[in-house]
């Protein structure tokens, strides 16, 4: 019913258009038609008769398709990953979806807050057990956080505090600080990066 309405909603919209602006002109290059109807101010008719197109497409997507982009939507994927996933639809297809489906649109959003939560943890775990191990390096060297600090090729004045950082997992060295720690541990760069 709701299509139905917005169907001769939209049908009126093109009959003022056409009786404005001359009859086929939605037919016409873009640029022309934006030109027209800005001349003949009917920019409402030209709006209202593009959204009903946008919403019309999602409408038409067929149910194993929906079904496809609900499934991914509830396992938290993100817009890009999901138009992948769903071989027949691009990114505006999925977000056209969402925007005619409220409820979907939500259930995204709060899966794709969770998902990034998720990630951000396990970026500060990787820190974390990164930063143990380098702390052990230190220990084995028997150097305070200030002196391997400096060892590093840290300025004296903040060697220890960036040290504190690195061990207690608030950012990961640079990458040729890694390569000078993992030179001082006997490692590499890959296996003191390496986590569970």
């Amino acid at each position: 019913m709701r299509e139905k309405v917005g169907y001769y909603k939209m049908l009126d919209h093109l009959h003022h258009l056409e009786s404005k602006c001359g009859e086929g002109v939605l037919s016409k290059p873009l640029k022309e038609v934006v030109e027209i109807v800005r001349k003949n101010h009917c920019e409402d008719d030209y709006k209202a008769i593009q959204a009903f197109g946008e919403r019309s497409r999602a409408y038409y997507v067929s149910p194993e398709m929906l079904g496809a982009v609900r499934f991914f939507i509830n396992r938290g994927f993100f817009i890009d990953e999901i138009a992948d996933k769903v071989g027949d639809l691009d990114r505006a297809d999925v977000e056209r979806i969402m925007k005619t489906y409220p409820e979907d649109r939500k259930l995204y959003q709060s899966k794709r807050y969770l998902r990034q939560r998720r990630q951000r943890q396990r970026k500060n775990e990787h820190r974390k057990q990164v930063g143990k191990k380098i702390s052990l390096i230190r220990k084995a060297l028997g150097l305070d956080q200030t002196h391997f600090g400096r060892r590093v090729g840290l300025a004296s004045t903040s060697a220890r505090q960036v040290v504190v950082n690195w061990e207690t997992g608030v950012y990961l060295p640079t990458k040729e600080n890694l390569e000078t720690i993992a030179g001082l541990g006997n490692t590499t760069v890959e296996e003191l990066l390496e986590t569970e």
